[in-house]
């Protein structure tokens, strides 16, 4: 059977069974091949826009979908109605880290489900970048020599990949809601017992270890760029002020700028490695899911 009888077999099954397919998917570039493929597919795919990508952000992260779905939905947040907002989402998280199981998140209207798809690949980037620096690590431990060889490739396992994503998006969560509702001294009690109350001890080592991680990774960057801009102006920016203006922003425009510095410099990741790679060659992502 070649390929295009394949793809009209599948063409020519009933709705319901194609937006199962599509649900089934465990990767964005999977679920697009699928709706490129055909246009049944890809009509297939409106039908059903929000439950489909509900599906595939699932089978991506597993359990760390509840992360992305607040972090998607606080997002969102803002005026003066934001604080009981956000105190009402909290309270829906937590609810929903008491669920052990799949589903952990059961329904999203279509703008919400764009929403978590933009976090999920925000977390896959950082879940790639902290994979690469740490398989760079042990490959420099296991073989100092200064030689050339290909980039490390990294085999996660599902579980641990998702670990890391949801350290990763927690990070940015608990900044979120800090920043946005809590960041006066006399609130952080308010924010300890809401908020911090949610995790596992466990859990919390895992986003101090992720905190650690960018915190360093926003060092290793500004480092490059005062030297970057010194070496271009001849003087370097007071660090404070180029610290603030430059590299406290959210992970999302953090990414960006992360990518526009590659693109300029493709070889800032191998500069980088050794000097981050001691903050997280120790972190384990590896626990299950309770």
């Amino acid at each position: 059977m070649n390929r295009h009888t394949r793809l009209h077999t599948l063409e020519s099954l009933n709705a319901d069974v194609l937006i199962a397919i599509l649900a089934a998917c465990d990767s964005f570039s999977d679920l697009a091949s699928f709706i490129r493929a055909s246009p049944i597919f890809f009509h297939a795919f409106l039908s059903a826009k929000a439950t489909v990508l509900l599906h595939v952000v699932s089978n991506i992260l597993g359990p760390a979908i509840r992360d992305a779905a607040l972090l998607a939905q606080t997002s969102g947040f803002d005026g003066e109605d934001r604080e009981r907002k956000v105190d009402a989402a909290v309270q829906d998280y937590r609810a929903r880290l008491h669920v052990t199981s799949a589903p952990w998140v059961t329904t999203l209207n279509a703008d919400m489900a764009l929403a978590l798809v933009r976090v999920t690949r925000l977390a896959q980037f950082y879940v790639d970048l902290f994979s690469y620096f740490r398989f760079q690590y042990f490959a420099h431990r296991l073989d100092p020599t200064p030689v050339e060889r290909p980039p490390p490739q990294p085999r996660l396992s599902r579980t641990e990949r998702g670990r890391i994503a949801q350290a990763v998006l927690r990070c940015q969560l608990l900044k979120h809601i800090h920043e946005g509702k809590y960041w006066e001294p006399r609130d952080y009690h308010r924010f300890s017992r809401d908020v911090l109350s949610l995790f596992h001890p466990w859990e919390l080592q895992q986003i101090s270890d992720m905190d650690e991680f960018l915190s360093q990774l926003v060092v290793s960057l500004a480092e490059y760029q005062v030297k970057k801009q010194d070496h271009n102006s001849g003087h370097t920016p007071p660090r404070w002020y180029f610290w603030w203006q430059h590299y406290a922003p959210g992970l999302e425009e953090f990414a960006t700028k992360i990518k526009r510095a590659l693109d300029l410099d493709s070889s800032l990741l191998d500069s980088s490695s050794q000097e981050l790679a001691g903050n997280i060659a120790a972190t384990d992502f590896r626990q299950e899911t309770t």
